[in-house]
């Protein structure tokens, strides 16, 4: 997860069973996000980013059971373009995740950006954020189980807000929250809603059943917007934005933007074919077809391009982050240490209980020697019992 944008507000860094909560991020429907830091033994520490479900929602067995889904499916993901799970767990009745901690901004940011600055995103960049996305997605959507059976994985919200960009130029996809899986609860079978209907799929906007395909047409979507500067569906009314993107009906990106190339807008438009079925069929062809619009861009010239784009325009932004991410951590450092020095006192006291009840050695010496000389007299009256005992008997059978 990335950073939020800088605030003025001052957040009070907290423990929070092994972590230290050290700014909010974001609070959503489900779950409130904090930047957070481990901190290990040694000097070891590590950033990152703790997803906690909201406390009125704890005792909600439903929210509870999506929130351990979606945990199980980010387990299932291990991949560079996929934000990682470190840990999920439960403290104080709250459940959380752990996740990586993404230094950047996601992509809704920088197309804000862009505008306030009144330029467009460069189009080879356009082009290298959707082709790591069909990369994350492409893994995700063939993932199988230790059965080889396929997870049946489908993101479902493939949204500017949950594509994370780096400032060393990465691109992860965020926010499992509502992905359709075969393990999935009945929470999101087909009829229910979920996601933002921007970035929904016809499909999906009917309450049909969706699969693999309906990221394919969220992607088509993001490149639409990302080379356009415009949205494909939009509308101030929901329900009216809604019909727009049952009926799947567009304007072809090449009336916004005339310099699109008329191949790259044929691969916008079947990535937005109404049916899935006419739509690219994986994200694999997706990714392959975007490819050659790159050339001869390579994977790591945009990623260093990328890397650019973003500590320009977003240099200000970074230095207050750093520095506020900074003053925190310090705090909860001073009160990690604290509590460590607090469990020192006690593990001294108890050594110096230990010290106090032990023995000198001298002394010790000195017990030893009359214990010895003690064991020496019961041998002597031992073996002068038995003598006695022998004559005795002797006497007898004479």
């Amino acid at each position: 997860m990335t950073q939020s944008p800088t605030k003025s507000v001052a957040f009070q860094p907290r423990p929070f069973g092994r972590y230290y909560l050290i700014d909010k991020m974001a609070v959503g429907g489900m779950a409130e996000v904090f930047n957070a830091v481990f901190f290990g033994i040694h000097g070891f520490e590590m950033p990152l980013v703790i997803k906690r479900i909201l406390p009125h929602l704890s005792a909600n067995q439903r929210f509870v059971d999506m929130f351990v889904v979606e945990a199980k499916i980010y387990v299932a993901l291990q991949h560079q373009n996929i934000v990682q799970i470190y840990d999920f767990h439960r403290f104080q009745d709250q459940y959380f995740i752990a996740l990586e901690f993404v230094e950047g901004r996601d992509l809704k940011s920088l197309l804000q950006r862009c505008i306030k600055h009144q330029q467009a995103l460069p189009r080879p960049l356009a082009l290298f954020i959707a082709h790591q996305i069909c990369h994350g997605l492409e893994y995700a959507h063939t993932r199988t189980d230790d059965t080889n059976e396929n997870l049946g994985l489908v993101h479902r919200d493939l949204s500017p807000a949950n594509i994370l960009l780096s400032y060393t130029g990465e691109v992860k996809i965020a926010d499992f929250g509502i992905a359709k899986a075969k393990m999935q609860a009945e929470s999101t079978n087909s009829g229910t809603l979920k996601g933002k209907y921007r970035y929904m799929s016809p499909e999906q906007a009917n309450g049909e059943a969706v699969d693999h395909r309906s990221d394919i047409f969220a992607v088509g979507i993001l490149l639409y917007e990302m080379l356009t500067g415009v949205k494909a569906f939009d509308h101030e009314n929901d329900l009216t934005l809604l019909e727009q993107v049952k009926s799947g009906a567009f304007t072809e990106p090449r009336k916004h933007n005339a310099s699109l190339s008329p191949r790259l807008n044929t691969i916008i438009c079947r990535a937005l074919h109404k049916s899935p079925h006419s739509r690219f069929q994986s994200a694999k062809d997706l990714q392959e077809a975007i490819a050659e619009e790159m050339h001869p861009h390579t994977v790591s010239s945009l990623s260093r391009h990328l890397t650019q784009v973003m500590n320009e325009l977003f240099a200000e932004d970074k230095i207050k982050d750093r520095n506020r991410r900074k003053a925190n951590r310090d705090v909860a450092f001073a009160e990690h240490q604290d509590m460590e020095n607090d469990d020192l006192d006690v593990d001294d006291l108890i050594a110096e209980t230990d010290i106090e009840q032990t023995i000198p050695v001298e002394e010790y010496e000195q017990q030893t020697d009359m214990l010895n000389e003690v064991q020496t007299s019961l041998q002597r009256w031992r073996l002068i019992a038995i003598t006695l005992g022998i004559l005795a008997v002797i006497g007898f059978l004479l």
